[in-house]
């Protein structure tokens, strides 16, 4: 009994799974059976459709939108010149405070150097003095040159008649000798007069260089005594102060350090595909060195506009740019460092304002640290083609429309103005009248059937 109950347990584990495959197979076959075939989709139903806009030839220049940052213009470090004590720091002399050029500011203890300008004065008058004395004494010696030496003359005339005496035998040899003597004593007289009044001479022309060089310590003096007295050197800023009244300076020490606001510059990068819309030399068919060095390491001077976004307003103000910011390109970021100079830092101008009234409240002028955009205006001389910005896809491909097919197309991309991508007009690739794709469609390809439904 116990055996037949096992054969039958193991028979019913081994053919009720077999009977549910079975039962399950019988079942999906009898479904498929009834269920109609699906209608057969329309080569119509297929075909996608899409917007497509026809590419416009841009009128007037080209704007390079970069980003910029404001720089000062000049930042002037203002040093000691002379050692002293500060006796005397203006209100003024505070960071944060504006001046103008000449504003008298920190005073360094001057008495020293009155003292000093004092005593060369002296010395100089002294020289004067020593001068006139001298002077005196040349003109005196001079004159007892000249009397010596009439005197040697005479002396000279009597020792002739002597000796033509001699010969008649009317006077004696020791007369002869005197009058030798007497003429003699003259001349030496004559030499020791004329040695005297060259070395007056010399002592002269001492006491004239001494005199000069008084003259020379005096206006050194006298510029201490002027550096003592610290003004501010231009219209600006001051950014920082450095010592105190009562501190002890000495030269060379930075006292303060001021702002010039008389223009300002913004320090922005530029691409080289940017730069070569603002090189405006014309390529030619021989390579030739051009003579005008300075040209070819200078960036050509180009109308912008700073533009500062505040609170959903924009502050424009009118600058150019002017020059490179060193020379070569960053290896870092593969731009170029430009500066931008605006002349007129307090001529704002409101582009656009929010819903508040900004017009008391926007910046009054163009400050260091503002983060701006920089538009470049340039002049293409070239072909642009306008088209929708939403028609352009990443690696700067578009979608065109050419006899209801879809063809990928590379194009070169200037820049983006107001929603619309400016694009290079390339003969036979990319021309005005083109038909681009500006609605979303997946799987785009070459070759791709679409059915076109235009829009502007």
């Amino acid at each position: 009994m116990v055996v037949r109950l096992s054969l039958i347990s193991t028979v019913m584990r081994t053919v009720v799974p077999l009977l549910i495959v079975a039962v399950g197979i019988g079942g999906f076959l009898l479904l498929s059976n009834t269920r109609g075939k699906p209608p057969r989709a329309t080569a119509a139903t297929l075909i996608p459709s899409v917007e497509t806009v026809a590419a416009q030839l841009h009128e007037g220049g080209l704007t390079i939108h970069v980003d910029g940052v404001v720089v000062p213009f000049r930042e002037i470090k203002v040093a000691a010149e002379v050692d002293g004590r500060v006796v005397v720091k203006k209100v003024e002399c505070r960071a944060g405070r504006y001046v103008k050029a000449g504003t008298s500011l920190i005073q360094i203890d001057p008495r020293d150097y009155e003292l000093e300008i004092r005593r060369l004065t002296k010395e100089a008058h002294q020289a004067d003095g020593l001068i006139k004395e001298l002077d005196v004494e040349l003109a005196t010696t001079g004159q007892l040159v000249e009397l010596a030496e009439e005197d040697w003359k005479l002396q000279k005339k009597e020792l002739l008649r002597t000796e033509s005496l001699a010969a008649s035998r009317v006077i004696t040899d020791s007369d002869i000798d005197q009058e030798r003597r007497d003429e003699l004593a003259s001349r030496n007289a004559l030499l020791k007069l004329g040695s005297e009044q060259r070395l007056l001479d010399t002592r002269r022309n001492r006491l004239m260089t001494a005199r000069d060089l008084a003259s020379v310590a005096l206006e050194k003096a006298e510029l201490d005594f002027s550096r003592s007295s610290i003004v501010a050197p231009t219209d600006g800023v001051l950014i920082e102060d450095s010592v105190e009244q009562g501190d002890y300076v000495r030269r060379g020490e930075t006292l303060f350090a001021i702002e010039d606001t008389s223009a300002t510059e913004v320090r922005c990068k530029l691409r080289m595909d940017q730069l070569r819309w603002i090189w405006r030399r014309k390529p030619t068919a021989d390579a030739v060195i051009s003579e005008n060095v300075a040209q070819d390491y200078e960036i050509p001077r180009t109308a912008v506009r700073v533009i500062y976004s505040l609170d959903g307003a924009e502050y424009s103000w009118e600058g150019s740019l002017y020059r490179y910011d060193g020379l070569g390109v960053d290896e870092r970021t593969r731009t170029v460092p430009c500066r931008v100079i605006v002349a007129n830092p307090r001529d704002v101008t409101i582009l656009s304002s929010s819903e508040v009234d900004l017009s008391a409240s926007g910046p009054p002028a163009l400050v260091r640290g503002m983060y701006v955009t920089v538009e470049v205006m340039v002049d293409p001389q070239l072909r642009i083609v306008s088209i929708p910005e939403r028609a352009v896809y990443p690696g700067d491909m578009v979608r065109c429309v050419t006899e209801d097919k879809i063809e990928l197309r590379r194009v070169r991309v200037v820049s983006v103005q107001r929603d619309c991508v400016m694009i290079v007009e390339q003969s036979g690739h990319f021309a005005v009248g083109d038909r681009v794709v500006v609605s979303p469609i997946a799987d785009a390809r070459n070759g791709m059937q679409v059915r076109e439904r235009g829009t502007e």
